[in-house]
């Protein structure tokens, strides 16, 4: 729904600049276990039959790299955007602040926005009155099933992609080779690929 979130290489230049571990480590590791909320590189957690191993890990060296082939590596270009958090969630607060500093970098001004935590789910969830949200997805059970996430016919008001995007041909034909086929095998490459 944002039109410069619209730029592939633009998120993945967003995503690079968090320095994932850092931030892990600063707001949400207790007694500084490393073991506790491995960084993501994708929607599925670390070590379940979905996550994709050889996927590489968001890198903040190659943030520069995504924002240039984006094309929006112009000093004079202003990309601003709005990140909405519960109000209510001081760990997520610091995590949007750690995140703001990070997009510093990039040239990419962030206004923190704290949501009442009673309409944070309806304003994100039903309203879809956003353009970034601090979010967390957790999966109902361990299919990992992500569909409904991107199916263009549920984007409007109140479905459950609440993002808005709309999937191309090769994302559509994996959730339709995951959900036509039984063999674990086949299931499992699809999810990676």
């Amino acid at each position: 729904r944002t039109p410069l979130l619209k730029n592939r290489e633009f998120r993945l230049a967003l995503a690079s600049a968090i320095d994932r571990q850092s931030n892990l480590q600063a707001r949400f590791r207790p007694g500084s276990s490393s073991t506790d909320h491995a960084p993501l590189n994708g929607p599925f957690l670390v070590n379940t039959w979905a996550y994709n191993p050889s996927v590489p890990q968001y890198s903040t060296s190659q943030a520069k790299t995504h924002l240039a082939n984006a094309g929006k590596e112009n000093p004079g270009q202003l990309m601003k955007l709005q990140l909405i958090y519960p109000d209510n969630d001081t760990e997520a607060a610091a995590a949007c602040s750690d995140i703001k500093r990070s997009w510093q970098s990039l040239g990419v001004e962030l206004d923190l926005i704290a949501v009442n935590a009673d309409s944070f789910v309806d304003r994100v969830m039903k309203q879809h009155a956003f353009e970034l949200a601090y979010w967390r997805h957790d999966f109902k059970d361990e299919s990992y099933w992500l569909s409904p996430l991107f199916n263009p016919a549920d984007a409007k008001p109140g479905g459950m992609n609440f993002m808005g995007y709309v999937p191309g041909e090769d994302l559509e034909k994996l959730f339709t080779r995951i959900d036509e086929h039984k063999m674990f095998r086949t299931i499992q490459k699809a999810s990676h690929d």
